[in-house]
């Protein structure tokens, strides 16, 4: 997995590179200081689509692979395989969304939904 994710890092980073210095046009979400470029939703859309390329050339099936980040992502985050992207791009969680994957703990186990406590991370940092 580890080499998945290194290769959609380094595309996304040479995404982001061929931008640097050319002054992009800002985009603005919800006030001036929430903006975005073109750079950041192409290095965005470039990890989701390496990192499915090549889990289903392992075998995984595309409906058990979702994203969630910054730039406007959000696919079914109950997806087997789930993958966080902070605001900077980087890939901050793969793996599966809570301990429960069949809706059931073991006996007297609270479910704990581990992308809750990434996201809540995100936030104080």
């Amino acid at each position: 997995m580890i080499n998945v994710m290194k290769k959609a890092a380094i595309e996304a980073g040479n995404i982001l590179l061929s931008y640097y210095k050319k002054n992009p046009k800002l985009n603005y979400k919800t006030s001036h200081k929430d903006f975005y470029t073109i750079a950041d939703v192409e290095s965005q859309k470039s990890i989701t689509e390496i990192i499915t390329k090549l889990l289903v050339k392992k075998g995984i099936k595309e409906s058990e692979i979702g994203f969630i980040g910054e730039e406007k992502l959000h696919v079914d985050s109950k997806r087997k395989h789930l993958f966080v992207i902070d605001p900077r791009g980087n890939i901050v969680y793969d793996g599966a969304i809570d301990n429960s994957p069949l809706g059931t703990t073991a006996e007297r186990q609270q479910p704990v939904n581990y992308v809750d406590s990434v996201q809540f991370q995100l936030l104080i940092f």
